[in-house]
């Protein structure tokens, strides 16, 4: 390629060479006055050159350059920070650093749960608590996706605990992956607690089974203790033997929690002479322990035999306490009195309440508590005291005017059977249950509420409402507008089918209205409930305005309790679309809490609390030996090879060995106008000054 172009055409130098000499030549051969004989070569010789200039300008000429730089090959080097290589930090470290003798741009990398880029292998930290490969290997590749990745090198034991299978990355990997492995490969003397089995949800005063397996290698039929511990007390101990070399053992312990709240177990056996390490003897198990019991206040207008049907049926679960309320008066009530509070309560159920001589006080009482309430109508209920004091409290309100009292069936609604109420029910259709007494008047329905069921009046649907439900701000209420389910109690024999349908109904109803309503506008959690000893303790959060829309700009204050008592503050960084994050470093082991509080300028928008724990360093020492196959498949897999720790040396010799390890060459040219060019017209400008100039000076005009 020439390095320059013209956009008419190189052949119009001749042409405008030879103009530019004829033009010099009759310009001093016919002119009147003739140069002296210095001159009579030096002035043509400038006119021509300027005029030769100027035709060459016009044909357009364009100069350009072309360069090849070459990019030396990258090869990635992924170095396990987890704990499990703490013995060989000095092998890894050693290693890379002889890496820098090669002749490619050599990029480290460490990963443990993450991964980050290393200035250099003196910067390597062995401190992480999980392992994940795969992660790793994807990452590496998002990073470099761009530059001249051409191989990576693995560096690690080949246990991961975290993440994917890194033999699914390796199968679609865009370059080679060389794997060492750094560890030993033989079996180890060790006895460690394999897993730990418990439901993470329990309730207080329940018995929870916790199994705790063993697995020892080198100690077969040791005796060993294990014990489970709560904080410095003692739940229980079993003494056993270490089953044969491989073989888990498994053994039953329980725990009867008494107060609700995160409560944090500890597993440990004996520690034994010569293990390869004790940290795997210990294992830390936590526990989401409920208050189970539903404090329930049934308030009723008049005995009713609904009434004593439900009583009965809310009251057979030992895990409630049914409070009863019947009223005797204006002023009293049979069996209990009138509570100073109903918070105390976690469901109100109003049977034939309220009725004709209803008090003012606890009506109003009722509608002011934003108690979850069911309502349940009787031949009691004063409708109109209904829709004066409990309107903005239930689902469905009546319309002004006089009860019609009439039977229906109850037939469940489409939605009513993908609800939550009519899920595990007896196959018996509830049409062919008793009918119930139901007011055949008009119902105003709240716009939030949902019928579950209807009346059907001979065979006709949609004579009324007879089951409602609503979800506001978080509180659920709910409606049966019929009279008459203690007759589904006591079934005939021909309707034997629908045996346990109302109690099942009952019983689903009522633990959809206990159900706890995420609607909150604050939301932080710990992206786990049980850290393992020596991680990162994060937090993620969202923070919502009253439509539930994600909030920018808010300040989020995070306030976490040590189990001394000490608090630490820390705010949370605003990501962005109203989520929220915090990294908060290690902590020690032991049970926390924590409190979040959202405030934009002066106004607080809500907060959330919880707890977590932090536990002992186990999950990387479950096993000690390095995963040798893994690591041969993963080289495999990608076209890699699988190197010895022993023979790093034979990287060199492996990359050479593979053409795509090889630098890019790439061309880029330039080009520059050169008609546009000013040092090109400052030349043709010195040429012409310099003719006139010596024209001057011998006396030519």
């Amino acid at each position: 390629m020439t390095p320059i172009a013209f956009g008419t055409g190189w052949w119009l130098l001749i042409p405008a060479a030879a103009l530019a000499a004829g033009a010099a030549f009759f310009a001093y051969r016919f002119s009147a006055f003739k140069p002296p004989a210095p001159w009579r070569g030096v002035l043509p010789a400038l006119r021509f050159a300027s005029l030769f200039l100027c035709l060459v300008l016009l044909l357009q000429p364009v100069w350009r350059h072309t360069a090849k730089p070459t990019t030396p090959p990258i090869l990635a080097v992924l170095l396990d920070e987890s704990l499990s290589l703490a013995s060989h930090d000095s092998l890894l470290m050693s290693s890379a650093h002889a890496l820098s003798a090669l002749e490619a741009d050599v990029r480290l990398f460490g990963f443990s749960s993450t991964t980050r880029a290393l200035p250099s292998a003196d910067s390597l930290q062995i401190a992480g608590v999980r392992t994940d490969i795969a992660g790793a290997l994807a990452g590496v590749d998002a990073v470099l996706t761009n530059d001249h990745l051409r191989a990576v090198l693995l560096f690690s034991d080949g246990r991961y605990n975290t993440g994917r299978n890194p033999l699914h990355v390796a199968a679609q990997y865009p370059v080679p992956i060389h794997t060492v492995a750094v560890g030993d490969t033989l079996e180890q003397r060790d006895v460690q607690i394999r897993r730990t089995v418990a439901n993470e949800i329990g309730y207080v005063d329940t018995v929870i089974p916790v199994e705790i397996s063993v697995m020892g290698q080198g100690y077969e039929n040791q005796q060993i203790v294990v014990s489970l511990a709560q904080g410095s007390t003692m739940v229980s101990t079993v003494r056993t033997t270490v089953p044969a070399d491989g073989v888990v053992r498994s053994v039953r312990m329980e725990f009867a929690p008494e107060t609700a709240g995160l409560q944090q177990l500890t597993a440990s056996i004996t520690h034994l002479d010569g293990e390869a390490t004790h940290a795997n003897n210990t294992r830390v198990i936590t526990l989401n322990i409920l208050d189970n019991r539903q404090r329930i206040l049934l308030v009723a207008g008049a005995p009713h035999p609904d009434l004593a049907a439900l009583r009965a049926l809310l009251g057979s679960d030992e895990a409630r306490e049914v409070v009863t309320l019947i009223q005797k008066d204006a002023q009293s009530f049979y069996e209990n009195t009138v509570p100073d509070s109903l918070a105390a309560y976690d469901l109100i159920v109003l049977v034939g309440y309220p009725g004709h001589d209803a008090s003012p006080a606890l009506t109003q009482q009722v509608s002011a508590s934003g108690a979850r309430l069911f309502f349940v109508l009787t031949e009691q209920t004063d409708l109109a005291v209904v829709r004066a004091r409990l309107a903005e409290s239930l689902p469905v309100v009546p319309a002004p005017g006089s009860p019609l009292l009439g039977e229906a069936a109850f037939e469940v609604t489409p939605m009513g059977w993908q609800h939550a109420a009519f899920q595990s029910l007896p196959a018996a259709s509830p049409l062919q249950l008793p009918p119930l007494r139901f007011s055949a008047m008009h119902w105003q329905l709240s716009p939030d509420a949902r019928v579950l069921a209807q009346a059907n009046v001979g065979g006709v649907s949609n004579m009324g409402p007879l089951l409602v439900v609503r979800t506001r701000d978080g509180v659920r209420t709910a409606a049966l507008l019929g009279a008459g389910t203690w007759r589904w109690q006591n079934l005939p024999e021909d309707l034997a089918d629908g045996d346990g349908w109302w109690p099942t109904l009952l019983d689903n109803l009522v633990q959809w209205l206990l159900a706890p309503e995420d609607d909150r506008r604050v939301r932080v959690e710990p992206v786990w409930a049980a850290f393992a000893g020596g991680e990162e303790v994060q937090f993620a959060g969202q923070v919502y305005n009253e439509s539930l829309r994600g909030v920018e700009g808010a300040t989020v204050a995070l306030r976490v309790a040590a189990p001394d008592g000490t608090q630490f503050p820390y705010t949370m960084s605003d990501l962005g679309n109203g989520r929220y994050a915090a990294d908060i470093g290690t902590l020690p082991e032991g049970s926390y809490m924590y409190e979040a509080r959202a405030t934009r300028g002066d106004v607080l928008m809500g907060s959330d609390a919880g707890a977590f724990t932090v536990g002992a360093l186990v999950l990387e020492y479950t096993d000690m030996r390095a995963d040798a196959p893994l690591l041969r498949q993963i080289a495999n897999r990608s076209g890699g090879q699988f190197l010895p720790a022993d023979d790093v040396g034979a990287l060199a010799a492996v990359l050479r060995a593979d053409s795509a390890f090889a630098p890019r060459i790439t061309a880029e040219t330039r080009e520059r106008a050169l008609w546009q060019w000013p040092l090109l017209l400052a030349a043709i400008l010195t040429l012409l000054t310099t003719e006139w100039v010596l024209r001057k000076r011998i006396g030519l005009a």
